[in-house]
């Protein structure tokens, strides 16, 4: 899922919508997206920026072991509270 996000990401980037265009510009598809630019910008620009929010998110929960996502733990040490790079925050 990490990877669909993180593929997702670099696929929908808002600078790629030329590109996009010029490829699909023979087709009929690219007939329609051509005619409704502005909102295929919007609806790109949207999907790009949560998944380009969601992708380091996933990535940075790996477990080292299993490659696996776990939650974040904290851990309360004195008076000052470490995450589970064992760094206090």
């Amino acid at each position: 899922m990490r990877y669909l996000m993180a593929a997702l990401a670099i696929a929908t980037c808002p600078c790629h919508l030329p590109l996009l265009l010029v490829l699909l510009g023979g087709t009929a598809f690219g007939a329609a997206l051509s005619e409704h630019t502005a909102v295929l910008f919007v609806a790109l620009t949207l999907l790009f920026v949560l998944s380009a929010r969601a992708a380091p998110r996933m990535f940075s929960q790996l477990d080292p072991a299993g490659g696996e996502a776990r939650p974040a733990r904290t851990l309360k040490i004195g008076g000052a509270t470490h995450g589970p790079d064992g760094r206090a925050r």
